[in-house]
Formats: C-alpha cells, structure tokens, sequence
C-alpha cells in the first residue's frame, strides 16, 4: 500500500550525509586508561607527537615522554587489550544518530532488499572508517600551527565537500595558508593513511551475508562459567576473600579488567591494581585453596551465620561429596541434616537460563561444539553430567599446552576449532561469550560472536559482539543457518 501522494519506488539512492558510522578517536582513551594506571594523563601535547608512528613507536614515546618504568611489550599488550575492547564499539557519529536508529535502518534495507534491484552507497564513514583517518589526516595539518582538530572543528565542517572543509577550518583556526596549500598538505596526509582502511564493523558483519542475518555456522563454541553455569559470583566471592585480607574490594572496575583472563594474567592484573604486597604467584596459591567448591561451601555457612574457617577448609579439601557434606555439616555446626546440605550444595551451581534447551537443540541436529573450562571444572559439572555430556571436547584455557595466549587473544577459540573432527574455518564456527574480552577473542578468531552479558557490563563493552542477547533463552538457531528447536 502507498500513501496517496507517495510515488511507488523500484531504487533507492542513499545519502550518509550526517548518518555516517563513525570511528571516534578512541586510541586516546586506550592510551589515558593505561596511563591513569600511573598517575599519568594522555595530552593533546604527546597525542599530537606519536600522530603517524607505528603502534611500537607510539607506545615507547609514551613510555619516554612520562618516564614510566612498564617494559615495552607489557604496555604494547595493555594498549592492544584496551582498543581490542573500545575500537568495535567506534561506529556512530555522536552528534545525532544512535546505534538502535542505525539497526532500525539496517532492518528497514533488509526487509526492502527482496524488493529493491539496486542501491546506490556512499563510501567514506558508511562502507569503509576513512573518517578516523581523515581526523588524523586534518590534525596533521593544523598542528604545526599550534591547533588541534577537535570534535567542535569537525561538526563545523559535516557534510562540507573537501574543498569548503579546507577553507572552513583555515577561517576557524586562523591559519596563515591557502586552501590550496591546506588541500595539498592534507592529500599527502591522507594517500598515507587510506592504504589500509578498514570495513566498518557493522556493514562486514551484513555484507557476509547479503545483508540479511547472519553468516551461515556448523560449529559451535561456549565459554562455560557465567554462560552455562552461574559460577561467576563464587569467584567473586573467592576473589573478594582474598582482597579483604588487605582491606581492597573486588568492584566492577576491576571485574571488567579480568573477564575472560587466564588465571595467570589474571593475578597479575589483580596484584597490579591493588598494588597488593604480594606477587602474583602467592595471590595465585590463595586461589588454589578458593576454589568454586570451597566458595559454595562458604555460601551454604554463610546463611547460617557460620564461618569457614581454614581447618574445616583443609579436612574438605579433596574429600568425596559425601564426607565433605559430612565435615561441613559436624564442623561448622550446620542445623541441617547430611541430605539437606546436599540439596542446597547441588543446587547453588545451578545452569543459566536456556543453557540446557540451547545444547539439547543443537545435540539432537548434529550440531557439534566444544567448551571452555576454568581449573576446577570437573567439580562445578559433576552435577549436570547429562548437560556436559553433550559436548564433543573441552578446552582449558588456564592450563592447556596448545593455548599460548589468554582472551582477548584467539588463541583458546582457534585450538578449540582445530580440535573437531572435521576441523571448521574460523567462519564456520559461533561463539557463545559473557565477557567483553571473550567476545574480542571470537571476533579476532574470525568468527561470529553470540553475547550473553552480565546486567552491569556498561552497553557501550557489549557492542562489538555480532548478537547480545539477554539470556541463551533468546537465542534462534536459525538466525546463523542451524536448524530451529523443535517443539
């Protein structure tokens, strides 16, 4: 139906004028986040010296210029861990579009796309992020003469043509060049730059697929705890037992930063941001006397206003279910019978919402998929052996030979396809994550990334992931070419 008034179209020609996608500078905040570790701001002053330099280069003249005492290539990595979780999240402009308005855009063109014959697309900010360039590219220019292009210079010159924008900013900044000169140094800028421009993220995700869904998946990969299992907040609780000990609190900040580490690069990053007075190794020991079994333990004495105090946890530690239920019972003084303390333990580690229909669905259509565990898996899965059944292989990201590097790095994802039978492309495999890092090591694995976040994950670290969901519940097989569940 038409509106009266209203021609009736076979084409549609897209103007991204003021629509754009956009890539904010966020390489500053990735530099300001880690710099704030030591006290230290990311100026305009060092910002405008390292325009242009290699990454390495960028990341010794910061070290230089504050004089820190960090090594290189650990400030390389914490610099590469901050843009691997800012940069995907760089896609609109910040002046009157909003990613929802972008998606709805998004679903009105594929629901057209059966309907329209051709489309017409502009490039720069919509199809590829040249605008983080140009920024750089402008900057480079107005520098020498003591200005900087910010985010007011450039709403100034939105939707300008090259030539009005030169002109525009030589009038704000009172420059003593021409336009022509001005158009001249800021080509040379950009020819260097555009050599390797990237796809935007959102349209790479659409244009694998025709713009319509998902790319089509055989394989599927899960993290295990806080997405199968609600295990996340007994290492809370192990881990804010340990700080408490030095008067620090385990809060989100600090969460955020260790989501989805190994075990190693998580002590250390706890040790470092508390700057506790023990190394990483001793912190790492406390950890393994905290297990998730201990943590439940604690929980269930918890209710009962009991303590759980270290020799109650020494005589558990390595006994079967029964006697540890025995001990903890006796010991700690419990008002429950043996029976009732294993009914409250069996059902503390209990599955995340939709976990069980997701894996069963998936089963039953020959789906394959592997999971993550952290140290202590077997404990927190012995009681929901019919649901980790199903799984083909599992893959321990603390402790497995073949896993080099922890999330964000792919490492962990790249092993665990290699390890099907059929050994699947990046391509071919969905990952299912809860944390921020997990979802960058899925992306950086060259694969699609189903995200189930915790409520506080901040919305802006969720975005980079190809679907968020907010439970397994919500998941539809068919959205990534798997069969749907049947009823």
């Amino acid at each position: 139906m038409v509106a009266e008034g209203i021609s009736k179209i076979t084409h549609c020609i897209f103007d991204m004028d003021g629509l754009l996608l956009d890539t904010e500078r966020l390489y500053s905040l990735s530099y300001d986040h880690v710099l704030s570790q030591f006290g230290k701001k990311f100026d305009w002053k060092l910002k405008i010296k390292m325009m242009g330099m290699h990454h390495l280069e960028a990341c010794q003249l910061a070290i230089d210029y504050h004089s820190l005492t960090i090594p290189l290539e650990d400030f390389s990595r914490q610099i590469k861990a901050s843009n691997d979780t800012l940069m995907p999240t760089a896609v609109l402009l910040p002046v009157n579009y909003s990613r929802e308005k972008y998606k709805q855009f998004l679903k009105i063109f594929e629901n057209m796309s059966s309907k329209i014959t051709h489309c017409i697309f502009d490039m720069d900010g919509l199809l590829l992020d040249t605008e983080s360039l140009y920024d750089i590219a402008y900057n480079k220019v107005v520098a020498p003469f003591g200005k900087v292009y910010d985010i007011n210079l450039r709403t100034k010159i939105m939707g300008s043509q090259q030539h009005e924008a030169c002109q525009k900013i030589i009038d704000f900044c009172s420059l003593p060049i021409t336009q022509e000169e001005f158009a001249k140094q800021l080509r040379v800028h950009a020819e260097g730059l555009m050599t390797n421009v990237p796809v935007m993220p959102e349209i790479q995700v659409k244009m694998s697929s025709k713009i319509c869904g998902f790319r089509k998946v055989s394989h599927c990969i899960f993290d295990m705890d806080g997405l199968l299992l609600d295990t996340e907040r007994y290492y809370t609780e192990a881990i804010d037992a340990i700080l408490s000990q030095f008067g620090k609190k385990f809060d989100w900040n600090l969460k955020m930063q260790i989501m989805g580490l190994q075990h190693i690069p998580m002590c250390e990053k706890i040790v470092e941001f508390h700057s506790l007075p023990i190394p990483w190794e001793e912190f790492s020991r406390e950890m393994h006397t905290e297990p998730i079994y201990e943590e439940i333990v604690r929980h269930i004495a918890k209710q009962f206003g009991k303590p759980y105090p270290f020799d109650v946890r020494m005589k558990i530690m390595g006994t079967t279910e029964q006697r540890s239920a025995e001990i903890a019972v006796t010991d700690l003084k419990l008002p429950l019978t043996v029976d009732q303390y294993l009914v409250k333990y069996n059902i503390l580690c209990h599955e995340m919402l939709g976990s069980s229909k997701l894996l069963q669905g998936l089963f039953k259509d020959n789906i394959l998929f592997p999971k993550f565990w952290r140290r202590n898996g077997d404990i927190k899965t012995k009681n929901h052996k019919e649901l980790f059944s199903l799984f083909g292989h599992k893959v321990c990201g603390s402790s497995d030979p073949e896993v080099k590097q922890g999330k964000p790095q792919p490492d962990i994802f790249l092993v665990a396809a290699e390890r099907f039978p059929d050994k699947p492309k990046p391509e071919c495999c969905l990952v299912f994550e809860d944390a921020p890092n997990g979802v960058t090591a899925g992306n950086a694995a060259g694969m699609q990334t189903v995200m189930v976040p915790d409520k506080n994950i901040p919305r802006e670290m969720t975005s980079h992931a190809t679907l968020v969901l907010q439970s397994l519940e919500e998941f539809k097989p068919e959205q990534f070419g798997l069969p749907p569940y049947k009823c």
